[in-house]
């Protein structure tokens, strides 16, 4: 080279080297977006942005900043045998899905060569490549996935610092070999937040600092919903379908109290429809709480138990025995009703002869009698027909006759002299030819038997007496029976023993005797009245039923007698010539029960 030429090289170095030290000069001094930050330091040159807003910290400005992608680079050859690495770098989570593209070159034509595609060692796909594509494309083949944020975030927080671990495995149909420049790369696109308002920041910085709200979690501001379209018929600035909508149809609750669609009359904001969907009580449904049906004063709640009174009465939790709609209790604290006994019931509802005064407490007074021990007034046994007082005297026959000891030959429960005294001088249950021959042998005579009329003489008066009862009496058939089999020990049962009055009172209804001894084997014997059950296993029991058990069936049964006691080895000895007890032979096993029996 001459030295001219050397000369013109250099003065053209000169300038290039003056000309790229002018465009340094200029560069560092450049704003292109005309923000007032120079290029080099604006995170975001492109976009003018005064504020520099970076509310994720990123270093890129919000204003330019839509998405984000990391890549692992080449990570190399996929194929059988090989273990393909890499990472992608600084990762974090994502409100949105993240979508992730695998692209490749290698030995992919067959549907039996795929690969297995891991991200932070969780299993993305089983099947990477498995179909449309190709052996070692000029273009890579590529395979996306669409990662929802849920997921995502859990592949980020397994990834330390940030860096998350790829890997892919191609499965032994796979060569390695096959491709002379084979490839293979991982990205992830990550979107970022736009900014629907337009106020200079990412919308999910603003939801994330509750400059702005979202109710739904779409990550799109309430605001931004209801300017795209979303209801918000109250203005409040939030989408219908994030307020309160209990009855579902579409308005908030707020919204259809203000209008009176909906009635809340209790202010808390809830319809009341809503409150009692919820629990709240409506004991009478008429679609009210019941706390303000008595608030109101539409139902009264003189117990002051929040329930109205009408439904306390109706699911017995109060008790209304003369049915004015008023607890007892509330009678009997108003002075409404007296309540002498002091057990809570009106004095009213317990006193079957009318004096005012409760049966209980005249009985324990001992005012008036109650001879069959039924907890019932002997007057007002006769009266309901349960049973008969013939002789008028005050007392029940049947006590006349099992207390008093009055005569009863025929046992029929009725006292023989009311039978003699209206002519049935034979007690067969009728006035006849009989009993008329009887009389007229009698007649004229005193004999008291046969002066029905009580006047000192067996006359016409008497037998007046007689026709007019002629034929079948009204004592015929009696109002009650003995066992022919057993001796009566006690007729009307003990309180002491059954203390349950509706049961002694079925006992003295039977007519039977309460406590007798068979006349064969001497065992004491007990009435059990008449009575209905549900027999057979039930559905609700904790243990299956068997088909032997079903179906669940009422039973009723007649009154029978049952023993005191146990059956002792010696009554069952006498009864039925033998003892199949194991415990015998001692000297008190006669007196043990018996055991070892069938039935």
């Amino acid at each position: 080279m001459s030295t001219a030429s050397y000369s013109r090289l250099q003065s053209s170095f000169v300038v290039l080297a003056l000309s790229v030290s002018a465009f340094a000069s200029n560069a560092l001094g450049q704003d292109s977006d005309g923000d007032g930050f120079p290029d080099a330091s604006d995170n975001c040159p492109q976009v003018a942005n005064p504020t520099q807003a970076d509310c994720d910290n990123d270093g890129v400005g919000d204003a330019c900043e839509s998405s984000v992608t990391r890549a692992t680079g080449d990570m190399g050859v996929i194929g059988s045998g090989v273990t393909t690495v890499g990472t992608l770098v600084d990762v974090s989570p994502s409100f949105w899905p993240v979508t992730v593209t695998v692209s490749a070159v290698g030995d992919f034509n067959l549907m039996t060569e795929y690969a297995t595609f891991k991200l932070a060692g969780t299993i993305i796909t089983l099947t990477l490549f498995e179909s449309n594509a190709s052996d070692c494309p000029a273009t890579p083949n590529t395979a996306s996935f669409i990662i929802q944020p849920k997921q995502w975030n859990s592949l980020v927080a397994s990834s330390a610092g940030g860096n998350m671990a790829v890997e892919i495995k191609g499965n032994p149909l796979v060569s390695p070999t096959q491709c002379s420049s084979p490839f293979s790369e991982v990205k992830a696109t990550l979107t970022v937040s736009p900014d629907c308002n337009a106020n200079g920041t990412l919308d999910y910085c603003d939801i994330a600092t509750g400059t702005a709200q979202d109710c739904n979690n779409n990550a799109i501001p309430d605001s931004c919903d209801i300017a795209q379209g979303a209801s918000d018929v109250d203005t409040d600035g939030v989408p219908d379908s994030c307020e309160p909508d209990c009855n579902t149809n579409g308005l908030p609750d707020d919204w259809d109290i203000a209008q009176g669609t909906s009635a809340d009359c209790d202010g808390n904001g809830i319809p009341d429809s809503c409150d009692i969907a919820g629990g709240a009580p409506d004991c009478n449904n008429n679609g009210i709480r019941d706390s303000c049906d008595i608030a109101t004063g539409f139902a009264l709640d003189c117990n002051q138990n929040g329930v109205p009174d009408s439904c306390d009465i109706a699911t017995g939790f109060a008790k209304d025995c003369n049915n004015n709609a008023i607890p007892d209790s509330c009678d009997i604290a108003s002075g409404f009703s007296n309540d002498i006994d002091s057990d809570g019931v009106p004095d009213s509802c317990e006193d079957c002869n009318g004096n005012g005064l409760p049966d209980d407490y005249e009985m324990a007074q001992g005012t008036v009698p109650d001879c069959n021990n039924n907890a019932i007034p002997d007057s007002c046994d006769i009266t309901a027909g349960l049973d008969q007082d013939c002789d008028n005297n005050g007392s029940l026959d049947r006590c006349d006759i099992f207390v008093s000891s009055a005569a009863d030959k025929n046992q029929n429960c009725t006292p023989d002299s009311c039978e003699y005294a209206i002519g049935d001088f034979g007690l067969e249950g009728s006035v006849g030819g009989d009993d008329l021959a009887f009389l007229l042998g009698l007649w004229g005579t005193t004999d008291s038997f046969a002066d029905l009329t009580n006047d000192g003489l067996v006359n016409g008066g008497d037998m007046a007496i007689l026709l007019a009862n002629w034929g079948v009496t009204p004592f015929a058939g009696g109002s009650c029976n003995t066992p022919s089999w057993a001796t009566v020990l006690t007729y009307f049962p003990d309180p002491a023993v059954v203390t349950n009055a509706i049961l002694r009172n079925a006992i003295a209804a039977s007519g039977l005797p309460w406590r007798v001894r068979d006349n064969a084997s001497n065992i004491e014997m007990l009435l059990v009245p008449a009575g209905t059950f549900t027999m057979g296993c039930s559905a609700s029991d904790q243990y299956v039923c068997y088909s032997d058990e079903s179906p669940l069936h009422q039973v009723t049964l007649s009154a029978f007698y049952m023993g005191k006691t146990e059956v002792t080895q010696a009554q069952w000895q006498g009864v039925m010539g033998s003892n199949p007890s194991y415990f015998q032979g001692q000297a008190d096993s006669p007196s043990r029960p018996v055991e070892q029996v069938s039935w």
